[in-house]
C-alpha cells in the first residue's frame, strides 16, 4: 500500500491538514465558550445534545470545527490510529470548557437541568 501525495493550492496536503486541525480546534472551542456564555446557570452537554440556549452561530461553528476535523485527518493521510488521535486532539479544549463550566455551575449551586 502506498499513499497518495495531495495539493491544495499548491501547498502539500499535508501541511495544509495541520492547519485545518489547528482551525478546528479553534472553532469547536470557540463554539463551545459561546454556549457556556449563553448558558450561565445551567450544564452544558457532556455527549450528545445541546444546552437549553443554543444560538445558531455556536452551532454552525461547532458543525464547521468538526467537519475540518475530519478533513484535516483525509489530507493528513495519517494511518487509523493517528487518524483518532488527532480528531481527539481537536476536541481537547472543548471538552476543557465543558468541565470547567460545568464545574463552576455546579459549584455554584444547583444547575436548572
Amino acid at each position: 500500500m502506498h499513499s497518495v501525495s495531495v495539493v491544495v493550492l499548491g501547498l502539500d496536503g499535508r501541511l495544509v491538514g495541520g492547519a485545518l486541525i489547528v482551525i478546528a480546534a479553534a472553532l469547536l472551542a470557540l463554539s463551545n465558550a459561546w454556549l457556556a456564555r449563553a448558558n450561565p446557570d445551567d450544564l452544558l452537554p457532556s455527549g450528545w445534545g445541546n444546552p437549553p440556549q443554543a444560538p445558531v452561530g455556536a452551532l454552525v461553528l461547532r458543525g464547521a470545527g468538526a467537519g475540518l476535523a475530519v478533513l484535516a485527518v483525509i489530507l493528513l493521510d495519517a494511518g487509523i490510529g493517528w487518524t483518532i488521535a488527532l480528531v481527539l486532539l481537536a476536541f481537547v479544549p472543548y471538552g476543557a470548557i465543558n468541565v470547567v463550566h460545568n464545574t463552576r455551575v455546579r459549584r455554584n449551586g444547583t444547575p436548572r437541568r
